[in-house]
């Protein structure tokens, strides 16, 4: 099983070795397959767990469309213009050259190769948010709404085994004998746990395709595979009445490789409720497998 970053991983690797051109995968419309136990040197490895199953969402046989160039703008919660942050139209196994934004927050970046999948990607992943949207019906020329990108906190939490990390209310439970595997992540280390909500009223349009999501979470570092999946906990922002039933959802990133949920689309992980408190939506029927943007929905 080929292992490849992410979001800027992704695109640094694809563009840089290839540009456009597409990035060969194997087809695996669905299959199980398992988690390689990680080596246990060095300091930021912890010593391998159980394995645990990692889904693949590869479908070669979706049809591939043309988009050629679109243009975005960002800004962050206050209205200000982000400067310096990477924008890409990638598709399944291709990405096109990253697009910079300028001083107004706008970028123009596009894709010349027809894409399974295509989507404009925003965000470095580490400053701000890494999003993903998908391109159902490509126009000449796009021009998506102004995005609103929170900034993840500047500090965070140490990833520990038999501990919890918490960043922004969001809390990550992690077993005794968890194993972190980093080989998808985009430098390939075991950087501490940061999380931001984004604001509610302000989620790009497009960004939930269909999902229905009501809050979205991103979380650092992007694409950690967590073996045994991890305990998780989410502030109650919306204020959502104490026993509520919730579904919560991981995106999926990976546009050469679609572990735990299909590229651009969002993969139901379980169910849980509003903790009796109300403060929290609490996962319950399973854990987080894997640091990706978490949505939830009421059921």
């Amino acid at each position: 099983m080929k292992r490849l970053g992410v979001a800027a991983a992704l695109c640094c690797v694809l563009v840089l070795a290839c540009g456009s051109e597409p990035v060969n995968g194997a087809p695996a419309p669905a299959p199980s397959s398992t988690m390689p136990a990680p080596s246990s040197s060095g300091p930021d490895m912890m010593p391998p767990g159980p394995a645990c199953d990692e889904p693949d969402f590869e479908d070669e046989s979706l049809p591939k469309l043309s988009v050629g160039q679109v243009s975005v703008t960002l800004q962050d919660p206050s209205g200000a213009p982000l400067v310096g942050q990477p924008t890409y139209v990638c598709g399944a196994y291709v990405c096109g050259s990253p697009s910079w934004t300028d001083e107004e927050g706008s970028a123009g970046p596009s894709l010349s190769t027809p894409a399974i999948k295509p989507a404009l990607k925003v965000g470095d992943s580490v400053a701000y948010p890494e999003l993903a949207i998908l391109i159902d019906e490509p126009e000449a020329r796009m021009t998506f709404p102004t995005i609103t990108l929170p900034p993840f906190p500047s500090e965070g939490t140490p990833l520990v085994a038999g501990t919890t990390s918490s960043s922004n209310g969001v809390v990550l439970t992690l077993a005794d004998d968890v194993a972190f595997d980093t080989t998808l992540t985009v430098n390939g280390t075991l950087d501490p746990f940061r999380a931001v909500e984004l604001p509610a009223a302000r989620i790009p349009d497009g960004l939930a395709h269909g999902a229905g999501l009501e809050r979205v979470f991103a979380l650092q570092p992007l694409s950690t595979v967590l073996c045994p999946p991890a305990g998780l906990s989410l502030p109650n922002s919306a204020g959502w009445a104490p026993g509520t039933s919730v579904e919560f959802l991981v995106q999926g990133l990976g546009a050469v490789e679609q572990p735990f949920a299909p590229y651009g689309d969002w993969q139901s992980i379980g169910t849980g409720a509003v903790d009796a408190g109300g403060d929290n939506l609490v996962l319950t029927s399973a854990g987080l497998p894997v640091i990706y943007n978490v949505g939830v929905r009421r059921l």
